[in-house]
């Protein structure tokens, strides 16, 4: 580039004095364009700008005043800046590209990690509470006595001329145990009674008081807990000489007539033995008998077992 010529005086007037002005921007703007680098080729070096600078505006250049006044030199520090502004620009707009560090959002992927939500599937584990489903299963047996359908056994022992006598426990009862007075002939019988519950145990002991003769001894026996009479063993000839209880739990005598305890026999030892029972759904409820005085005392000539049936549901 030419050095501008200082005039003076009428020659400071120049036609082409705009023309001068415009190339000096034009040559600024060219620097600052050469040190942003957008116009290397791919694989070009870096220009170092401080000498690009220099090079530039190495030479002073005189731009003169549109009004004729004396314009001095464009100032180099000037053409720098600009020169570094416009560079500094660019290269602030590289560091945004360093954005591609906000790339690492794609560690938001992570979220994956909220897969391990499945976790929550070992919520599975309230599926046993199908346990809840075999209650349906368990069935809730019940038990009851049915006054309604009672039974009695064949009579054993001859017939007297003498009152039957009876005794029996209430209606929701079983007999449990067999109170009787004995020496070598029966004299006189009385009950244990208990109640049967709706879950099948026997609760309560009530005693049905012994009646007819008093001259042999008092005996009272009894049932093993939770088990009730449902058969008995006799032994009976011109009188009933002997008689004892027969014991059973509620659901073996029902499901096939299992029995259990045997109570003992109180009497004596003459006759001929015989066994009595109640029906397999049944249990002993009362007993008839006769009694008639023979030799000065009260003595029992005959008896039958009496029976109520028991309600099983289901």
């Amino acid at each position: 580039m030419l050095p501008s010529k200082r005039m003076n005086g009428p020659e400071r007037r120049n036609p082409h004095a705009s023309l001068v002005l415009v190339g000096a921007v034009a040559l600024a703007a060219g620097c600052a364009l050469s040190h942003s680098g957008r116009d290397r080729q791919d694989g070009a070096p870096p220009v170092d700008r401080q000498i690009q600078a220099d090079t530039h505006v190495e030479q002073d250049v005189f731009v003169p005043r549109i009004d004729g006044g004396d314009t001095g030199p464009i100032d180099n520090t000037d053409a720098a800046d600009r020169l570094v502004a416009v560079d500094g620009g660019a290269d602030d707009v590289a560091d945004v590209v360093t954005g591609p560090d906000v790339v690492t959002m794609t560690d938001v992927t992570a979220t994956p990690d909220i897969v391990t939500g499945v976790d929550v599937i070992t919520a599975t584990d309230v599926v046993t509470a199908t346990d809840v489903v075999t209650a349906v299963d368990v069935v809730v047996t019940t038990y009851a006595t049915n006054p309604a359908h009672s039974t009695q056994t064949p009579w054993i022992g001859p017939s007297s001329p003498g009152p039957q006598s009876a005794i029996a426990c209430g209606a929701a009862e079983v007999v449990t145990g067999i109170l009787s007075n004995a020496n070598n002939i029966m004299n006189a019988f009385g009950l244990h009674c208990a109640t049967l519950q709706r879950d099948g145990s026997l609760t309560g002991d009530r005693i049905v008081a012994r009646s007819g003769g008093s001259s042999g001894t008092d005996y009272n026996d009894a049932c093993p807990a939770g088990e009730m009479v449902v058969r008995a063993a006799v032994r009976s000839g011109g009188l009933l000489d002997a008689f004892g209880g027969i014991c059973a739990r509620i659901d073996p005598w029902l499901d096939g007539g299992s029995i259990d305890a045997s109570l003992p026999m109180r009497g004596g030892t003459g006759g001929t033995a015989t066994a009595l029972a109640c029906p397999a759904d049944s249990a002993l409820h009362g007993l008839d008998y006769d009694v008639w005085t023979s030799g000065g005392n009260d003595r029992v000539w005959r008896v039958r077992l009496k029976c109520i049936q028991i309600l099983r549901t289901p």
